[in-house]
């Protein structure tokens, strides 16, 4: 997943660690470009509640930052924790921001291929005073299975290309910000 047009998600990446403050109360899931999000961060003073294995080491070490990974079952293909007891581990943190890779966005919302995963990031949603979602072009539109959360639940978008008419309509009537990352 990590190769999967990763000029694109670099570009996505380093848009989103922009917004992200001294001092912020991170949660965030175990998407490759919320990964490359944290690996890109300039600032320091943060907490960061993960579900992801890599995202865990990978800033584990940087000065300024305290990691907190979720417990629960271990996913072995995608290297994340999962399951009834992080859902537990959830009800714990509240945090500033939120950052989810998308799977899919479409007019009624984010989507999840699994009912599972789905509701994993439902629950970190709950958790965040600003929910920011990085999501490619190639996402938009694209329907599945689980509806995770509505678009009146999402703050910001930060993609590599503008939406397409109807999206950025529906986006625009619940108020979403679209962040463009420059090339």
């Amino acid at each position: 997943r990590m190769q999967l047009d990763l000029s694109g998600k670099r570009r996505i990446a380093q848009a989103a660690a922009r917004l992200i403050k001294d001092g912020d109360y991170l949660l965030l899931d175990a998407s490759t470009t919320v990964q490359l999000t944290v690996e890109s961060l300039q600032t320091k003073d943060h907490v960061i509640i993960t579900n992801s294995l890599a995202t865990a080491s990978s800033v584990a070490r940087k000065d300024g930052v305290l990691v907190k990974l979720l417990g629960g079952d271990v996913n072995p293909e995608d290297q994340c924790v999962h399951g009834t007891r992080t859902i537990e581990n959830l009800a714990d943190y509240h945090v500033d921001k939120v950052l989810v890779g998308a799977c899919g966005l479409t007019t009624s919302g984010l989507v999840s291929t699994n009912e599972d995963h789905g509701y994993l990031i439902r629950e970190m949603i709950q958790r965040a005073d600003q929910v920011i979602i990085l999501a490619d072009h190639t996402k938009f539109g694209k329907s599945m299975l689980y509806r995770v959360a509505s678009l009146e639940r999402i703050d910001m978008i930060v993609t590599d290309r503008q939406p397409g008419r109807e999206m950025a309509e529906a986006l625009e009537k619940n108020e979403v910000e679209v962040i463009v990352a420059n090339e």
